[in-house]
């Protein structure tokens, strides 16, 4: 019989394991295909862009879909229009 500790972690695999299927349902194999390969862009990044401040922001702007809503998202911080535009060059 397992002890607690590995019962627990299967159980935690199990539900980590309904989750992927769930996600693999919902999204299909293509979607599945964007999710992996922006995983591992993210992973191929150095130490040091990860933890950037911002960097969700600036790994964001790899995916036209995200880049498009952080572009509205800056446009509607309270700052002044230069900055909003410096903001959107960064990205």
């Amino acid at each position: 019989m397992a002890s607690p500790d590995e019962q627990q972690t299967n159980q935690t695999k199990d539900a980590a394991q309904l989750k992927i299927e769930a996600l693999e349902a919902e999204l299909g194999e293509e979607g599945m295909k964007e999710v992996e390969d922006y995983l591992e862009l993210q992973a191929s990044l150095p130490e040091v862009v990860k933890r950037m401040p911002y960097s969700g922001l600036a790994f964001a702007a790899t995916d036209p879909e995200s880049r498009a809503i952080k572009m509205e998202y800056i446009g509607n911080f309270d700052v002044s229009e230069k900055k909003k535009e410096e903001y959107k060059a960064g990205l």
